[in-house]
């Protein structure tokens, strides 16, 4: 829904100035769910140490730890870095006066949120994926994934009328 809401923000250039706390409930709410996460994917890993260790030779169940580890160094970004920028004046366009690899760097990181949740949610109910796909080629899938939405991320910003006004001119000068 935050993701969701951040394009909405880039393509329409503000948003209500009260979005804000939804912004904090949201990404606690996130949080948290990332912790639940943890606890239950490390009672999973103990259980299946005990009970069925065969499972634990699962590349998928590997390639879900990645993930997961990826998405919360991801977490830790954007709590530091971009939701502190992201929310110092909403009535401005999202980005606006940020230099580019600090877009890059919000944009990606959005991206990779985005991609990892999915992508670790489609790691657990997907059981076809058990021991028929190798760990490289999950974690290739999912990293052009993320390339591919951080790219697309990229050129939607850069071609929002806040992404434009931060190009400069193409044009020789005259």
């Amino acid at each position: 829904m935050l993701d969701l809401w951040i394009l909405r923000w880039m393509r329409r250039g503000s948003l209500p100035v009260e979005i804000g706390r939804t912004f904090h409930f949201i990404s606690d709410a996130v949080t948290t769910g990332l912790c639940l996460l943890w606890l239950s994917g490390l009672g999973f890993l103990a259980l299946y140490a005990m009970e069925s260790p065969e499972k634990l030779e699962n590349p998928k169940l590997w390639a879900k730890v990645i993930v997961v580890i990826v998405l919360t160094i991801n977490g830790i970004i954007i709590h530091a870095f971009v939701l502190p920028e992201a929310l110092r004046d909403l009535s401005r366009p999202l980005l606006f006066g940020v230099s580019r690899s600090r877009a890059a760097l919000f944009l990606a990181s959005g991206a990779v949120s985005g991609v990892s949740w999915y992508t670790a949610f489609a790691f657990g109910i997907f059981r076809e994926l058990n021991n028929t796909v190798t760990f490289t080629l999950l974690v290739i899938m999912w990293l052009t994934l993320v390339l591919a939405a951080s790219l697309a991320a990229i050129l939607l910003w850069l071609n929002s009328a806040a992404g434009a006004r931060k190009l400069p001119s193409l044009s020789p000068p005259t």
